[in-house]
C-alpha cells in the first residue's frame, strides 16, 4: 500500500510505502511548487523501471554481460481518449543483435506492462 499526504504549500505530496519515502508535485504553472516528478512522470517511472529491471534479470539469467541497459518511455494521449505507451531499451553489451532482440520482445510482458494493460476497476479502499 502507498499513502499520499499533502505537505505544506502547493500541492507537494509526501508519498510513502511504509519503508520508503518520496515526493510527487505539480509545475509551478499549475500551482505546484515543482519540488518532485508530476503523478504522471511516477506512472512512467514504474513502467521504465519495470521494463529495465525486467532486461537486466533476463540478461543475467542468460550469463550475458552487458554494461549498461537504458530504458526510454513516453506517453501519448490521444484525442479519442486513449494512452499510448511507448518505450525503447538500449543494451551495451556482448550479446548477439538476435539475442537481444529476442530478449527485448520478452520485456514486453514485465509485471507493469501487464499492470497497464489489464482492464482496470478503481474501488473504495476500506
Amino acid at each position: 500500500m502507498v499513502t499520499a499526504t499533502n505537505e505544506r504549500g502547493g500541492y507537494l505530496t509526501r508519498l510513502s510505502d511504509g519503508k520508503h519515502v518520496w515526493t510527487a508535485d505539480v509545475p509551478r504553472d499549475r500551482d505546484g511548487t515543482d519540488a518532485g516528478p508530476t503523478p504522471t512522470d511516477l506512472l512512467l517511472s514504474a513502467y521504465a523501471a519495470c521494463i529495465n529491471i525486467t532486461a537486466r534479470m533476463l540478461l543475467d539469467e542468460g550469463n550475458y554481460p552487458y554494461k549498461k541497459v537504458e530504458t526510454r518511455v513516453e506517453l501519448e494521449r490521444t484525442a479519442e481518449g486513449k494512452a499510448r505507451f511507448y518505450f525503447h531499451t538500449d543494451i551495451e553489451g556482448d550479446i548477439s543483435e538476435s539475442d537481444k532482440a529476442a530478449l527485448l520482445k520478452r520485456v514486453e510482458r514485465c509485471p507493469v506492462c501487464k499492470l497497464l494493460a489489464a482492464e482496470k476497476e478503481f474501488l473504495p479502499l476500506e
